[in-house]
């Protein structure tokens, strides 16, 4: 199981909400669970639109992202979004520093223990797998992964990174690409020469 990363807008209210989704939902037909987003919801009833950012494997790395966009979009303070709290991956404050955990013999029946060793037998840890299919996930996750962010979002992007990697309390490892000479970080260095690297697409399709 894994998760996505969303951006739900409401254009007509000029609100937006930073979320998270398991991908075993359809990520565009939700609608977000914060307690102040649905008072939106409720009052206005708005057409909604839905910005994938990233689809993650592991909870920590959903969390960085999570970490990431809330603090450059300042989402707590911003009257432009509808976030009470920064979006950790955690569900918020009723689960914060617990974990979930469903019963196998009653799936939709599901509860919050202070650490996965406390997770009793019969019990699975994450969204069982009753939710959604494998193959419907796959096909989600095909869908929306790759999509290009704004050159807005990108360059803001690349400046938080550049002052994360000089922070001598919080160095980033990164290595150059040998096709365009950039400095990626070592997290994201093999998908830039396989996939995004421009200079090393254009020798490819010159290659062809």
């Amino acid at each position: 199981m894994g998760w996505y990363l969303l951006v739900k807008k409401a254009e007509s209210l000029g609100i937006s909400y930073l979320c998270k989704l398991d991908d075993r939902r359809d990520p565009i037909k939700y609608r977000g669970s914060g307690k102040l987003w649905n008072r939106y919801l409720k009052k206005h009833n708005p057409e909604l639109t839905t910005e994938i950012l990233g689809h993650y494997e592991t909870k920590q790395e959903l969390q960085i992202a999570g970490l990431f966009y809330s603090n450059l979009w300042n989402v707590v303070e911003s009257n432009e979004w509808a976030n009470l709290i920064p979006e950790v991956g955690d569900g918020g404050p009723t689960i914060a520093g617990r974990v979930r955990a469903f019963n196998l013999s009653n799936p939709k029946e599901s509860k919050c223990f202070e650490s996965i060793d406390l997770i009793p037998e019969g019990w699975q840890h994450g969204m069982p797998k009753w939710k959604k299919s494998a193959n419907s996930v796959a096909k989600t996750v095909s869908v929306h992964r790759g999509r290009k962010r704004s050159a807005e979002t990108r360059a803001k992007m690349a400046e938080a990174w550049r002052g994360k990697r000089s922070d001598s309390h919080n160095p980033r490892p990164t290595k150059s690409c040998s096709f365009c000479g950039k400095e990626v970080d070592l997290q994201n260095f093999n998908r830039h020469e396989t996939r995004y690297c421009e200079k090393r697409n254009a020798q490819a399709i010159h290659e062809h």
